[in-house]
């Protein structure tokens, strides 16, 4: 006698569609979770990078008598007047990392050898040069404090009634761990190796870097590195300031009011010291 066919059970397709459903479920409570440890992961990498730039500062300043790093325009690029790194964004395509590597230029370059310290993991891959609307690489995100190491004729913008920090020993007068040294910056703002403040308007010269959940990463002059979340939107969602021919975002005319924010007083407090009459 023939043994009876033998079903093996299966899947309805009412309980296919709720293993579907409730892998869904999972996967919009996972993603979340992934993307919070993603962003998580960059902050630290950014973390490290200005921990790794500041702690050249101070080995800099050890090496030189106390002398920071130079800090300023640096444009055209020279060996001339080497800065911590040169270049700038608006007007070339700052491609070249002989700016950043070049011990010739670049006095961080022989303590630092891998580009990859000068760009925030979340930095775009692709800069548009507002000049020329040409679309390359860009090779840095972080620019320095203009009050620390400026060399040359200071820019006429920015307040000259506020000290000018060119030695450990200047800075040991205040309060190094309140003074600002490098900042991650805004893509569509960064252009001169310094980060401008006006120090008696309610005006961003540069703006912040905003893409670590509304915040940026800073480090001081005393060597410490900090998370800062920015507390007004029109800092981190800054009103446009186009430039028409180039389809741009563009903050590099430096004169972007915003009254009564709170980021800039902060800015200002940790930029300087008025210079004592």
């Amino acid at each position: 006698m023939a043994n009876a066919a033998h079903t093996e059970p299966a899947f309805t397709l009412v309980e296919l569609l709720a293993v579907i459903g409730t892998l869904g479920i999972l996967a919009g409570l996972l993603l979340p979770v992934f993307n919070n440890a993603k962003m998580a992961a960059k902050k630290i990498q950014c973390i490290n990078n200005q921990r790794e730039m500041s702690k050249t500062w101070l080995m800099y300043a050890d090496d030189n008598n106390q002398v920071v790093a130079g800090n300023g325009r640096f444009y055209p690029p020279s060996v001339d007047a080497p800065g911590w790194v040169q270049g700038a964004f608006y007007y070339e395509p700052n491609t070249n990392l002989d700016n950043l590597l070049n011990p010739k230029l670049a006095q961080f370059a022989s303590y630092i050898k891998d580009a990859k310290i000068y760009k925030c993991p979340t930095d775009r891959k692709d800069h548009i040069i507002p000049e020329t609307g040409a679309v390359v690489p860009r090779v840095r995100s972080y620019a320095m404090n203009s009050f620390l190491g400026y060399r040359g004729e200071y820019d006429s913008r920015l307040s000259t009634g506020h000290r000018i920090f060119q030695s450990l020993a200047q800075l040991s007068a205040v309060s190094p761990s309140d003074i600002f040294l490098i900042q991650d910056v805004n893509p569509d703002s960064i252009c001169w190796p310094f980060f401008g403040n006006y120090m008696n308007g309610e005006v961003f010269f540069n703006f912040p870097n905003a893409s670590h959940r509304s915040g940026g990463v800073i480090s001081f002059t005393d060597g410490h590195v900090e998370y800062h979340r920015w507390q007004d939107s029109r800092t981190f969602k800054p009103a446009k300031q186009g430039l028409p021919e180039y389809g741009l975002v563009d903050y590099h005319a430096h004169s972007h009011g915003s009254t009564t924010n709170q980021d800039l007083k902060w800015q200002r407090r940790h930029s300087t010291v008025a210079i004592a009459r």
